[in-house]
């Protein structure tokens, strides 16, 4: 489905997901510290959780549209990512690893880049060229060097490091 004619139900479902996060953030804001803790652990795991149903349910609608083949393989990519994503952040969770946001915001964004580099990969082989493959890589290099300065950030702040 082209992402333009679906574009009032992206910016509706981004809308709707920010004003969730903010009056999240506003309703924590008077809580004690030790259930601020709780509800940010129960939060990354509904989110790892999340991730890991939507892998899964993007893996079985890519199950029945055909086995994968040399062109037909970035719905599995992408839903093995997310899957790998939301058992990744819910054992971070489990393990109190402590990198926070900066740690999803950097493994999401990684992701991204991959996923990226994975569409570009299986147009070039389906026969299709890029129309600006300039702006397509400088994306894929955008999305990891983002990624990897979060998780960076993460790692710093799980150890306590004063800068």
């Amino acid at each position: 489905m082209p992402f333009s004619t679906h574009f009032p139900g992206y910016a509706l479902a981004v809308l709707f997901a920010a004003s969730g996060v903010l009056t999240c953030l506003a309703v924590l804001r008077g809580m004690p510290d030790s259930m601020v803790r709780k509800v940010r652990r129960i939060t990354a795991y509904v989110f790892g959780s999340g991730l890991f149903c939507f892998g899964a349910l993007g893996f079985l609608i890519q199950l029945g549209e055909g086995m994968p083949s040399s062109t037909h393989f970035a719905g599995y990519v992408l839903a093995v990512v997310l899957v790998a994503c939301g058992v990744l952040t819910c054992i971070a969770v489990r393990l109190h690893y402590g990198g926070g946001l900066w740690s999803l915001l950097g493994l999401l964004s990684v992701a991204a880049g991959a996923l990226r580099l994975v569409s570009i990969w299986q147009a070039e082989i389906q026969g299709r060229h890029l129309n600006s493959p300039v702006v397509s890589y400088s994306t894929i290099a955008t999305l990891c060097g983002v990624g990897f300065y979060c998780l960076s950030w993460g790692h710093i702040r799980r150890h306590g490091v004063a800068i």
